[in-house]
């Protein structure tokens, strides 16, 4: 199978397109959300739990606001398109390449993505690319966001093409190859709160770092109890773990 799909090209096709690269849309969304302490840490610790040893591949790494937390447990390959990120990743010391197509067969022990799959277009693609490249066993984590019930214009700035469903997600993951394990929703206040921006918020759907900061420290960690109550029936966000 060619593994550079449509998802793929649409992702890494930086190396195609001399000097300009591919950029993303939404840098300043994705500066702001460094500010998010409690939520990238919670994260990494969702991740952390699935990784059993071997090559780690973070699948659209950004600025590596991830990879940061998790480069102790490892050697991790950077999948980034946009020229700046990927420079800035590897003043980090990070090795970044902008296909997965320069991986072998079978080098992954362990992949994650957050918050990437929503903005491809092919994201079955994707999903099979990094499948061809992942280990028999390896373990692939996806964070995305959920319902297109709470699409707002935050979605359309920053170039989402989708928002998932515990079942659309595992749908697309096991059509790709692997075997799901279990997904779950994440974040119910947020769901809730999302649902109030969609009405209320900024026309333009920027973000206002302040309030980012009061979100992380005060009501995610309440979030994160209610979704023990609520994560079977809805969240912002949808988290899957699968084997290949």
């Amino acid at each position: 199978m060619n593994s550079r799909t449509k998802a793929d090209e649409k992702l890494v096709r930086s190396t195609d397109q001399a000097q300009g690269g591919v950029r993303y849309a939404g840098k300043p969304e994705l500066r702001q959300t460094e500010a998010l302490k409690n939520y990238n840490r919670y994260l990494c610790r969702l991740f952390r739990r699935e990784y059993r040893g071997g090559v780690i591949l973070d699948f659209g790494a950004g600025i590596g606001t991830l990879a940061d937390q998790m480069s102790d447990l490892g050697e991790i390959v950077c999948i980034e398109v946009d020229p700046e990120q990927s420079e800035e990743l590897r003043a980090k010391g990070y090795k970044v390449l902008a296909s997965v197509d320069a991986l072998k067969d079978g080098a992954v022990s362990f992949a994650y993505s957050s918050n990437v799959l929503e903005h491809l277009d092919d994201d079955l693609g994707a999903l099979r690319a990094i499948h061809q490249k992942m280990r028999q066993g390896g373990r692939l984590a996806l964070f995305v966001p959920a319902f297109e019930s709470i699409w707002t214009a935050l979605d359309d700035r920053i170039g989402h093409k989708r928002r998932y469903t515990q079942e659309s997600l595992a749908d697309v993951v096991a059509r790709s190859g692997f075997r799901v394990e279990h997904a779950r929703y994440v974040d119910s206040i947020g769901f809730l709160l999302a649902l109030l921006f969609r009405f209320v918020g900024s026309k333009d759907g920027s973000l206002n770092t302040a309030h980012l900061v009061i979100f992380d420290r005060f009501i995610f960690p309440i979030s994160r109890a209610t979704d023990m109550i609520c994560r079977r029936f809805f969240g912002k966000d949808v988290y899957l773990v699968a084997r290949k």
